[in-house]
């Protein structure tokens, strides 16, 4: 029987070793950070897609005349959100009584938040403000914006307003907008 005579440069040598590893390192640093930043906008466009759902959920409920109870009509359908919130509601107002009762309370994803909203009422120039609600009028959903800016209300029911609402990740320039058009009742 002869013996295999093993020379003495086979196999990988320690730098070879440490270059491969580095280079394994740094692609799987890349694919991390990659993730991250998919994962920050996965999260941005599920919220704005749930937002502009709500919204035209209110809108159908008040286009198909969905009621507020068995023995009353729903004057209209509405969500109401403030900025730097992580949250917003859904209500319905009954006709006649003015009853008002909570949907749904609807919550955005971690370390995303409202961080602009914009109100441009028609023929005025654009106003940042604190809060707003945006109702669906029975029974031809007419939209009709009420705005304040902490306390003090801008304007009540206002009709023909375009609002502008921003969602933006926590600590990151990404951003989502979602806007509704009071003149045409377009959401997108």
């Amino acid at each position: 029987m002869s013996r295999k005579s093993f020379s003495r440069f086979s196999g990988f040598s320690l730098i070879e070793m440490t270059v491969v590893v580095a280079i394994v390192l740094l692609i799987g640093g890349l694919m991390l950070a990659n993730y991250e930043e998919g994962r920050k906008s996965r999260d941005l466009q599920i919220d704005r897609d749930t937002l502009v759902s709500a919204l035209r959920e209110m809108q159908n409920n008040v286009l198909s005349g969905v009621p507020f109870s068995s023995t009353e009509g729903a004057r209209s359908f509405a969500l109401s959100l403030s900025a730097t919130s992580t949250a917003y509601e859904t209500f319905v107002e009954a006709i006649g009584t003015g009853t008002v009762r909570q949907i749904e309370p609807l919550q955005l994803s971690p370390k995303v938040i409202f961080s602009n909203i914009e109100v441009i009422p028609a023929g005025e120039p654009t106003q940042s403000v604190t809060a707003v609600e945006i109702r669906f009028i029975s029974p031809f959903g007419e939209i009709r914006i009420t705005a304040r800016n902490g306390t003090t209300v801008v304007f009540t029911e206002q009709r023909n307003v375009l609002v502008n609402l921003q969602l933006q990740y926590q600590g990151s320039t990404r951003a989502k907008t979602v806007t509704i058009d009071g003149i045409s009742g377009r959401i997108n």
